[in-house]
């Protein structure tokens, strides 16, 4: 409904997303050429998310632009069906896996992912649940290796979309190993896990580590002199599930969340509470830190604060999980009132926001219009604080710029 605007026409853009090529092979030759029309030219290994999004053509037979609609309009249902199944077996109580679900979802529509094209955050959004799922069925006594190389692999791809993920997901993964693994087989598991991200992102990784800025990216425009992101953004803001930016709901409206967090986290602090609480926790002070580094944009005119969309997400999802995990080990335990209360709280806020997020329109300043006709990078220098201007010259009764 909220993406009404932009379900059908041209192609998509608009925010921080650029406009798909015309297939998916032309992501294949940009991340396998050792040169890079960006600035004056760049020999740096491209980002690992063109492999991901070349190999994920193929299932869409090469069309680049129905697969990034894909991965943006359908990022919020995808969302909600991740972390669904990821509850399932986990989670008792089929009223807590909805609630749960849409929460998670809501979250996603609220931050102003969609509607600014964030398609690293789409990405993290959806991937974060099946993650953390197979972090936590490698972690388990006599899981098999496989379980690890496959959540390793999801953690990677995630990675690629947005290099926050890594460290997040490592930090939490070591305190659940700590909590839960019983054998030098369980840590042997979270070492494979940890490890394999290196290996998907390893002809990105030397830039990685030399442009540590490059951690707070994700794919598409960085800045477009603060229009973006906010350098102003409160260092609450993260704990309230608020990442500003275009599209995001007013601070405050997802605070109910953190709320029942916490007091899930004082009712009911069991292993499984506490370890979800490491990751929102730690997913929330990286957001903080991504909010205060400056991100160089690829035309090179300077710099802008980074966007912490994809740490809040993953904070988000924490949060999520503690609130879920305290009610299904707590309904024994905790008094009616204090489970009627937080039902009320849960169901009002995760209502609110929803309604707020389907009211107004998810493309704004997401569109779906004809692709620019300038290079890439000579349409980003046209945003800078210099303006330049670009003269483009037509064929007579032609359509085509030369």
């Amino acid at each position: 409904v909220g993406a009404r605007t932009v379900l059908f026409g041209g192609d998509l853009f608009g925010g921080a997303l650029l406009p798909a090529p015309e297939g998916g092979s032309d992501w294949w030759s940009t991340y396998l050429a050792g040169w890079h029309p960006v600035t004056l030219g760049s020999p740096e290994a491209a980002p690992s998310y063109l492999a991901a999004l070349a190999a994920a053509a193929v299932a869409v037979f090469g069309n680049a632009s129905f697969l990034v609609s894909l991965l943006i309009i359908g990022a919020v249902p995808a969302a909600v069906a991740t972390s669904w199944w990821a509850m399932s077996g986990k989670v008792g109580s089929p009223v807590l896996r909805v609630w749960a679900s849409l929460t998670y979802g809501t979250v996603l529509l609220a931050s102003g992912a969609v509607a600014a094209g964030r398609l690293g955050t789409c990405v993290v959004a959806v991937m974060a649940p099946l993650v953390v799922r197979g972090v936590v069925s490698a972690l388990a006594d006599g899981s098999p290796l496989r379980r690890s190389w496959l959540a390793g692999f999801g953690l990677g791809v995630s990675a690629a979309f947005a290099p926050i993920a890594w460290p997040l997901a490592a930090c939490a993964a070591a305190v659940g190993a700590l909590a839960f693994a019983r054998t030098v087989g369980s840590l042997l598991r979270w070492l494979i896990v940890v490890a394999v991200p290196a290996v998907v992102l390893l002809p990105w990784l030397p830039a990685l580590a030399e442009r540590t800025a490059l951690w707070a990216s994700e794919p598409g425009l960085t800045g477009q002199g603060g229009q973006l992101s906010d350098p102003a953004l409160s260092p609450f803001a993260p704990l309230l599930l608020h990442s500003g930016g275009p599209g995001s709901l007013a601070p405050g409206v997802l605070a109910g969340l953190t709320v029942l967090g916490v007091a899930a986290l004082v009712l009911a602090p069991g292993r499984r509470v506490i370890v979800a609480w490491v990751l929102a926790a730690t997913a929330i002070a990286a957001a903080v830190l991504v909010s205060r580094t400056l991100v160089s944009t690829p035309a090179g005119e300077g710099s802008a604060a980074g966007w912490p969309g994809p740490a809040v997400t993953v904070a988000a999802l924490g949060i999520v999980a503690a609130i879920v995990l305290a009610a299904d080990q707590g309904t024994g335990t905790l008094s009616r009132g204090v489970r009627l209360l937080g039902a009320g709280v849960a169901g009002v806020t995760t209502a609110v926001a929803l309604a707020l997020g389907l009211v107004g329109s998810l493309a704004d300043p997401l569109v779906r219009d004809d692709s620019a006709l300038l290079p890439l990078y000579v349409a980003e220098e046209a945003s800078s604080p210099q303006r330049p201007t670009t003269l483009v010259l037509r064929l007579t009764g032609g359509d085509d710029p030369v």
